[in-house]
């Protein structure tokens, strides 16, 4: 199964057939949320049916997927999920696959809606790509002299924390939000979690980050994620989703 389709199948597992389980995930597939522990203790298919089939008694959400970074044994994606109440949330998911099916898998929502036109695709080199994930987390732990290096001047981020959205457009919106970020919370870092996953195809890539707070016995971490897009060589949009727990792996 490739990316675009597992992308489309996770969703469908969720919105109407638990037992797709069997046909995405690995014997052996887990799950991390951002928000809770709840799916610390899925693993596999089978434990998924009957967790996504609980769920779906009680919460009656519909996914639909948007924007997809594909990285051949790694993907993320956009999406947005329709509440019972007609409520709109946007979130992200990252997975990592092995023959076929989602082995590893990381889920990120925010309650509000990004309703911001999704955007096309652009062939990049995998060069700038990872040039440009290097260089984003590097601008967001406070070294914004090079931003219009980065990103384009009309950059459009979308910033989802829990129940509160932020939308930054051009250099200055962004470089203030920086800046205020940096001031509220001076000893934050960023850390690439395992590796970014790019899309040369379509000129997009996403990164997998971990939050590092305070020092020594004090240190915070939470895991967050951003997905990039790209246009003639600089970020053009991004969804920046942090988490409200560490990674577990």
């Amino acid at each position: 199964m490739d990316n675009q389709t597992l992308m489309t199948t996770w969703c469908r597992m969720w919105n109407e057939d638990p037992a797709l389980a069997h046909e995405v995930m690995t014997d052996h597939c887990r799950q991390w949320s951002a928000q809770t522990p709840g799916l610390d203790t899925v693993v596999g298919p089978e434990e998924q049916e009957t967790f996504a089939t609980t769920y779906r008694a009680q919460h009656v959400n519909l996914f639909r997927p948007r924007l997809l970074a594909d990285g051949e044994d790694q993907f993320a994606y956009l999406w947005d999920v329709t509440l019972p109440d007609g409520t709109v949330w946007t979130g992200a998911d990252a997975n990592i696959v092995q023959d076929g099916r989602v082995d590893l898998n990381w889920t990120f929502v925010c309650q509000q809606h990004d309703d911001g036109p999704d955007v096309g695709a652009e062939l990049t080199d995998a060069t700038t790509l990872d040039r440009l994930c290097r260089e984003w987390i590097l601008l967001c732990n406070g070294e914004i002299d090079t931003v219009t290096d980065i990103v384009t001047d009309d950059v459009r981020v979308f910033v989802g924390v829990g129940e509160r959205a932020t939308e930054l457009r051009g250099v200055p919106a962004l470089t203030t939000h920086l800046e205020q970020q940096r001031a509220a919370v001076p000893l934050t870092t960023g850390t690439v979690h395992r590796r970014p996953i790019t899309d040369p195809t379509r000129g997009r890539a996403a990164i997998l980050w971990t939050a590092h707070s305070g020092t020594g016995d004090d240190d915070v971490e939470a895991g967050g994620i951003v997905l990039l897009n790209v246009d003639h060589g600089r970020i053009s949009h991004a969804w920046l989703l942090p988490g409200a727990r560490k990674f577990i792996y």
